[in-house]
Parts: C-alpha cells; sequence; structure tokens
C-alpha cells in the first residue's frame, strides 16, 4: 500500500487506526470517510487526529443518504483536486503526524 499512497494526489478512505496511520506515513492529503456503524464513533476519533493537525478531511457516510455523501465527497473531492497549494500543505501535515520511524524510536528508547 505505502507506494500506491505515495504516488496519490489524494487518498479517500475509511479511518481505522491503521489507514490513518498508513496515510500520514504516506505523506498524502486524505478524506476519511468514518465507518457510521460503530457505535463509539472510533473511526471519526481516528481521522480527527488528521484533520487537527490539517492534513486530512472528514466527510459524514450519510447512511440514510448515500446520494448525499456522493454529492459531499464529491465536493471534496472537486476543492482538493483543483488547489494543489491545499494539497500540498494538507501532505507536509500529514507527513508530520506520520511517525515513519517509530521502531528506531522505540529501540532508542529501550
Amino acid at each position: 500500500m505505502s507506494s500506491l499512497l505515495a504516488a496519490a494526489d489524494v487518498v479517500v478512505g475509511r479511518a481505522g487506526a491503521v489507514s490513518v496511520a498508513e496515510f500520514a506515513a504516506a505523506g498524502v492529503p486524505a478524506v476519511c470517510l468514518p465507518y457510521p456503524y460503530h457505535k463509539d464513533k472510533h473511526q471519526t476519533k481516528n481521522a480527527q487526529v488528521l484533520v487537527d493537525e490539517g492534513a486530512a478531511v472528514i466527510v459524514d457516510d450519510n447512511v440514510d443518504s448515500p446520494a448525499q455523501t456522493a454529492g459531499d465527497l464529491l465536493a471534496t473531492l472537486k476543492d482538493l483536486l483543483g488547489d494543489e497549494n491545499k494539497r500540498i500543505a494538507m501532505a507536509a501535515a500529514a507527513r508530520e503526524v506520520g511517525k515513519v520511524d517509530a521502531a528506531k524510536r522505540i529501540v532508542e528508547y529501550l
């Protein structure tokens, strides 16, 4: 996945912990659609970490209105794909969040 993510201008995906970590490690702007059926909304919390740093946006997956979800996603993608400076800033923010040297840090700590 890392080479595919690195080649992307923007990624659209769910917001599981591993996905969010991969988006950040790859330094790719993300549009997160958190899985809507988790009662604790943990995927929204995962995505919010990237949003707070400027590396992602959240599009709600409205299960009662797939057309609304599609429209919101389309508008978000048009905005991001039409604004290279925004994508560059989001990619830089993602790289700041990503901890690609985590194993090295752990070894050094130990």
